[in-house]
């Protein structure tokens, strides 16, 4: 007579073995690339704004790349905090690319203040003299109490500029 313990360990054996033969063949992926064929808005356009409550926000006005004398690149990019009574603060970076557009420097993260409806400009120096194109980003908007208007995680495309790719 066969004994419930074996009937248990049969029926486990049968249930592993079915699961290892229904389970899905997992390989190699391509990665996930823009239909469109189009390079990401960050190799297209000199500013991208990381949030929503950036994007509406803050106004952009004017940015501006030039060679330092030591063959470093420096961005100045404008920007107009929307809001009449509110002074706001986002974090920034900058992000630099060679010409193959793999990124070769950034800056660290900096909370910059919009004081209200006033302009305000921000620069990042790139440590490479290899400096292709360039990427200011934005994220992150924070009112006078500190609390977050929006939450983070989503990328949202900022009008069609002129190319961020630097003078010659």
């Amino acid at each position: 007579m066969i004994g419930s313990r074996t009937i248990r360990l049969v029926l486990v054996g049968l249930a592993a073995s079915a699961a290892v033969g229904c389970a899905q063949r997992r390989g190699p992926y391509s990665p996930m690339a823009r239909a469109d064929g189009q390079a990401p808005h960050q190799m297209r356009e000199g500013v991208t704004m990381l949030d929503g409550e950036v994007r509406n926000s803050l106004l952009f006005i004017n940015r501006t790349a030039r060679r330092t004398p030591s063959g470093q690149t420096q961005v100045r990019v404008q920007m107009q905090n929307m809001y009449r009574d509110e002074t706001l603060w986002a974090d920034v970076r900058f992000v630099f690319y060679d010409e193959d557009k793999i990124t070769i420097d950034q800056t660290e993260w900096q909370t910059v203040a919009f004081p209200a409806h006033e302009v305000v400009a921000i620069k990042g120096t790139s440590l490479s003299n290899n400096v292709a194109t360039y990427n200011a980003q934005f994220k992150d908007l924070k009112s006078k109490s500190g609390r977050r208007l929006s939450p983070p995680e989503q990328i949202l495309e900022h009008g069609m500029w002129r190319d961020s790719v630097l003078p010659e």
